[in-house]
């Protein structure tokens, strides 16, 4: 079913709905152009955002730009788009990393457009994980959700998790002594009143969360997670 090109206020919602994509220090790495004639967005890669100590391999920053088109298409299905989703559309253009084009009204039947609310709802958490399971029902529901992305979502258990802890904890004290990561966190750090209430990217301060006993002479911060 046809239906009219979006209208410039719509447009821009849907860009900030994108935006809204979790990123490394919330740098948000990523520009989008629009081409009103095609209903299409083109997202690039903002290196002059990446985060050259703590993700030298521009890693993140290639998570970060994936987060921002699954927003934007749960906000084009909220709206009754049909978001059609194209990866790296020009190998030869490594700043261009997703293309969706709005292709027209149509039923949802993915079920994006339910996940709208989450967009505004999801936040950066750095308190401690509770001891508590993950109930059987949740982790099949996340699976599921994880097979239609064409994704595997596995949990691990036994030796399996015990590396993974063994790795986040060696991470954490790499990141504490590696030179230069503080300048990282210093420049998407906003500690002054009128910035942390005004900036659109970057981390307040008191979103940092605890800091643990051991590390407060030291001003080492609990691991972080999105």
């Amino acid at each position: 079913m046809s239906r009219q090109a979006p209208a410039d206020a719509e447009v821009t919602a849907l860009v900030h709905a994108a935006a809204a994509a979790p990123s490394m220090h919330n740098a948000q790495p990523w520009l989008f152009r629009y081409f009103r004639h095609s209903r299409t967005f083109d997202l690039h890669a903002d290196f002059e955002r990446r985060m050259p100590h703590s993700d030298p391999g521009a890693r993140a920053l290639h998570l970060g730009c994936g987060a921002a088109p699954l927003n934007l298409r749960v906000a084009a299905a909220h709206d009754g788009w049909s978001p059609e989703t194209q990866l790296v559309p020009d190998p030869t253009d490594r700043t261009l990393l997703a293309r969706v084009r709005l292709t027209g009204a149509a039923g949802d039947e993915s079920g994006l457009g339910a996940l709208y609310p989450a967009i505004r709802r999801r936040h950066s958490s750095r308190f401690p994980f509770e001891e508590s399971e993950i109930p059987q029902r949740v982790r099949e529901a996340l699976s599921a959700a994880t097979r239609v992305e064409g994704a595997v979502l596995s949990f691990p258990a036994s030796w399996h998790l015990r590396e993974v802890l063994e790795l986040v904890q060696e991470a954490e004290a790499r990141n504490i002594t590696a030179p230069g990561s503080d300048q990282d966190l210093a420049r998407w750090t906003r500690t002054d009143a009128p910035s942390a209430n005004t900036a659109d990217d970057g981390v307040p301060l008191y979103a940092f969360g605890p800091r643990k006993p051991s590390a407060r002479r030291r001003r080492v911060r609990a691991p972080a997670r999105s």
